[in-house]
């Protein structure tokens, strides 16, 4: 008789849970080719990163895990931070009327894939070598979020972050070779408990001929700003309020988004030159199938900076606000994408270009090659067409590089 009740138990679990395990593990090595330098090894990473989700209840709820770790030989923080370990972490709950997320995810708004002004969420990596890098590129906030369903066309989305995570620099203090008084502690935080609690509130409208998104937003930005004290600069991280709003839909077979945004700062009036300004962003975004096989993306970023000041006269103005925070009044730039596939799709092809309005031009092209179900070559070089220099306290080797990468998915 217990036999029989413990297979029925065994059942009805097989019944309740639904395990998938996933895992990606890879080898990669950057190094530096800039002309104006001697070649530098840059990275060598070695990284691993497993993955569980279990759909619970015929799959009214749904738990994800996941976590990163890696090491690398050659730079000076050779393995993952410990903080940095765990990545999603979140419970998901699929009700009749919405669903509801609890825990540390990573998360996607707006309708632009590339600077959407509707997605200022979740921290970065501040030292990428590659622009489109996939991995130890974000980091996910702990969050909660519902999804309310108001009809098949129309829902509402509410997200609380009580700590949002910082940009990644590591540790450590950055001084400028050109301006040696400065000095700047990069030791990274690992949740924003100095200035807590962002709000997000989304609307979205899925209709047949267009889509609609409208967002407002009172958050912690996750990058920082600049605390100055005489020769010593530290870290400052301020709210910002987000107002704005996307349209998708197509024509002619091009897919058209186009997104807009004001973003108001502490700092609105212009005065505080350790504080972003506010700005008003507004992003086209373009995709069409060339040659009838060819994914095409087209990307053009405009951002306007309100009551911006130049501080050509002061050094300390000069290091930061020009330099690291806003370089001009006006902002613009292209940013282009490319890719296909052949050899019945184990060849895959692809080159990132951005046009910046300077001497500086960025070419990405990728060649990735599956050598069978699990095992992927992956390769790719990232080039400026203009002569790299190192802005003031900025801790990225940067220059020209390429990569080689053997991935394994299981």
């Amino acid at each position: 008789m217990r036999k029989i009740v413990l297979l029925i138990v065994i059942l009805n679990s097989s019944i309740i849970f639904s395990l998938d395990i996933r895992v990606t593990a890879f080898t990669d090595y950057y190094g530096q080719i800039e002309p104006s330098t001697a070649y530098t090894t840059l990275r060598q990473r070695n990284y691993i990163k497993p993955e569980i989700s279990m759909d619970m209840f015929n799959y009214n709820a749904e738990f994800n895990i996941s976590g990163e770790f890696y090491y690398d030989f050659f730079t000076v923080e050779t393995m993952t931070n410990p903080m940095n370990i765990l990545e999603e972490c979140y419970l998901s709950i699929y009700l009749p009327w919405g669903d509801i997320f609890l825990g540390q995810k990573y998360i996607n708004k707006g309708k632009a894939d590339v600077f959407s002004p509707l997605n200022p969420f979740n921290a970065s990596y501040k030292k990428i070598l590659s622009l489109d890098e996939p991995y130890q590129s974000k980091l996910p906030d702990f969050q909660a979020e519902v999804k309310l369903y108001i009809n098949d066309e129309n829902s509402i989305e509410l997200l609380y972050m009580p700590f949002p995570r910082a940009d990644y620099q590591g540790s450590g203090i950055i001084s400028s070779a050109e301006n040696p008084e400065f000095s700047f502690d990069k030791e990274s935080e690992n949740y924003i408990i100095s200035n807590p609690n962002s709000f997000f509130i989304t609307y979205n409208r899925y209709g047949y001929s267009f889509d609609t998104q409208v967002m407002y937003a009172y958050y912690t930005e996750n990058s920082y700003n600049y605390l100055i004290n005489g020769s010593k600069i530290t870290k400052e991280f301020n709210k910002v309020h987000t107002l704005g709003g996307a349209i998708s839909s197509s024509i002619g077979g091009t897919g058209i988004v186009e997104e807009a945004a004001i973003n108001i700062t502490e700092d609105f009036n212009g005065s505080n030159m350790g504080i972003k300004d506010s700005d008003i962003t507004l992003n086209t975004q373009l995709t069409h199938t060339l040659f009838n096989r060819t994914f095409g993306q087209l990307s053009i970023i405009y951002q306007h900076i309100f009551n911006y000041k130049k501080y050509q006269d002061n050094s300390i103005g000069v290091a930061i606000h020009d330099i690291q925070l806003q370089p001009t009044n006006n902002i613009l730039f292209f940013i282009a994408h490319l890719h296909d596939s052949f050899l019945k799709d184990k060849l895959y092809v692809a080159i990132n270009m951005g046009y910046f309005f300077s001497p500086e031009i960025y070419l990405a092209p990728r060649v990735n090659y599956k050598i069978n179900d699990n095992i992927t070559f992956e390769s790719g070089l990232n080039i400026y067409t203009g002569e790299y220099k190192p802005k003031l306290l900025e801790d990225n080797l940067g220059g020209d590089n390429f990569y080689v990468r053997f991935k394994y998915e299981l």
